[in-house]
């Protein structure tokens, strides 16, 4: 089993997700690569409107990720907190 290079949790995607990740960490970096396109950039507070969104529009359990992980997990993708705004 491959573990995501985040956590220690079961890494998604069958390897095709590099680095390996988790549904959790995957979850906010698709989100992340979204919003990275768009001219504000990456920002929390934008991530959890997204996952908001993203929650409203899918089926009931099928996004793992809670408001309050969004922070924790972006920064775990960043590697630094002084990259967030």
């Amino acid at each position: 089993m491959v573990r995501c290079a985040f956590c220690e949790a079961e890494a998604v995607g069958f390897g095709l997700v590099q680095p390996p990740m988790c549904q959790r960490h995957y979850e906010v970096a698709r989100m992340a690569c979204l919003m990275e396109r768009g001219p504000a950039g990456v920002t929390v507070p934008g991530l959890k409107r997204m996952l908001a969104r993203v929650v409203e529009a899918s089926p009931v359990g099928s996004v793992v990720v809670r408001e309050e992980e969004v922070e924790r997990l972006l920064w775990d993708l960043l590697g630094s907190r002084g990259r967030m705004v």
